[in-house]
């Protein structure tokens, strides 16, 4: 079975552990609805749903069961992150798609211990770590 999952973080192309998605077809960049708030947890970063947010800037891929397993252990699935399916606006050449892709995020209820944390008001991890350097 095939899985469409929005990456963020350390799967983005590029980053430490993008080498995970093998050789997963890349289907384009996106943008998520502005539901999250996406936190920098140090080197990774987490979202946390709520009704106002930012858009989630985020690479989308197509996984087999096997990277979707991985994934899942990566992200510590279902003791650290959850994941669930949210529509992602996806840019594929000139092609505006609207999918419903597979997203990790913070459990809501545990919002108050990410509250301290720097919040990433961009979106996009890869900017946040390109103004950081």
């Amino acid at each position: 079975m095939e899985h469409l999952v929005a990456v963020y973080g350390s799967l983005l192309n590029g980053f430490w552990s993008h080498h995970l998605l093998g050789n997963s077809p890349f289907l384009g960049v996106g943008k998520t609805a502005p539901i999250w708030h996406m936190y920098s947890l140090g080197g990774f970063p987490g979202l946390v749903p709520t009704f106002q947010g930012e858009e989630i800037s985020v690479e989308v891929y197509k996984v087999n069961d096997d990277v979707f397993s991985s994934l899942d252990r990566l992200e510590g699935y279902d003791h650290f992150y959850d994941r669930k399916q949210f529509d992602v606006h996806i840019q594929n050449n000139q092609d505006l798609n609207i999918e419903p892709c597979w997203i990790y995020f913070l459990p809501k209820k545990d919002r108050a211990q990410y509250e301290h944390l720097p919040l990433i008001k961009s979106g996009s991890w890869r900017e946040w770590n390109d103004n950081s350097s």
